[in-house]
């Protein structure tokens, strides 16, 4: 799912693009990673393989394939987008 939003504060203006969905789909189409600091840093597919063997396994857990798919729970990924308004 997409959802796009034009955000406005004080003389600025853009648009975000919010992206929902499963990892290994919202993954593919990051080019950048926010890290803790806030920092953005380009992502390469090593980089994606990477994160999601280990981000989305640790924030779903190890059990993740037997337990939570029979309790209908899954992981969900977030992606956005800022574009400038002219």
């Amino acid at each position: 799912m997409t959802v796009v939003y034009r955000i406005k504060e004080g003389d600025r203006e853009w648009i975000r693009i919010i992206m929902k969905g499963a990892p290994e789909v919202v993954v593919r189409k990051c080019g950048y990673k926010q890290e803790e600091n806030q920092v953005d840093t380009k992502m390469d597919e090593s980089d994606r393989i990477k994160f999601l063997d280990g981000v989305v396994k640790i924030v779903a857990g190890e059990q993740q394939d037997e337990e939570n798919w029979t309790n209908g729970l899954k992981t969900i990924l977030y992606a956005y987008r800022d574009l400038d308004v002219y």
